[in-house]
C-alpha cells in the first residue's frame, strides 16, 4: 500500500489518508468506513451511503455530513431519494440570510436543504450530529 500526498488546510503537503466513517446515531456504532487517498471530502457523500445501505441491507432513513460534502448534495438526493440528508451549508451560520437571493442561485434540492437546516427541528437534527 503507498500514500497519496494530500494538501491539507494549512497548505502543507504531506503524505496522507482520508478516513470516512458513517454511524448509527441512535446505537452509536459505525456501521460503514473507508479510507481514501482524495483530499476532500467532496466526492465521499454517495460511495459512503452506498457502503452504508450495502452493511445495513437498507438504506439509512437520513444521514447528516458537513459542508465538505456540500457539492455532492443535488446527486446524492437524486441517487438516494428517500434519505433525509442534512447536509450544513456555509449560509447557515450567517447573521442575515438573503433567501430570496439564495433561492435565485441555489437549486431547489439545494435551497430545500437549507430551509430544512434553518428550523427549529433540522437545526436541532443537525446539531445531533455535532455532538
Amino acid at each position: 500500500m503507498h500514500t497519496q500526498n494530500l494538501r491539507e488546510r494549512n497548505g502543507v503537503i504531506r503524505p496522507n489518508y482520508n478516513s470516512q466513517i458513517s454511524v448509527d446515531e441512535k446505537k452509536q456504532f459505525i456501521v460503514a468506513n473507508d479510507v481514501t487517498m482524495e483530499c476532500t471530502d467532496v466526492y465521499q457523500l454517495i460511495p459512503m451511503l452506498e457502503k452504508t445501505k450495502e452493511n445495513i441491507k437498507e438504506n439509512p432513513k437520513s444521514a447528516k455530513a458537513d459542508n465538505g460534502y456540500f457539492p455532492q448534495l443535488e446527486l446524492a438526493k437524486k441517487t438516494f431519494p428517500k434519505v433525509d440528508l442534512y447536509v450544513d451549508d456555509k449560509n447557515r451560520r450567517k447573521d442575515k440570510i438573503n433567501m430570496k437571493e439564495i433561492k435565485e442561485k441555489y437549486s431547489k434540492i439545494k435551497y430545500e436543504n437549507l430551509k430544512k437546516l434553518l428550523k427549529k427541528k433540522g437545526e436541532k437534527e443537525y446539531k445531533n450530529y455535532l455532538t
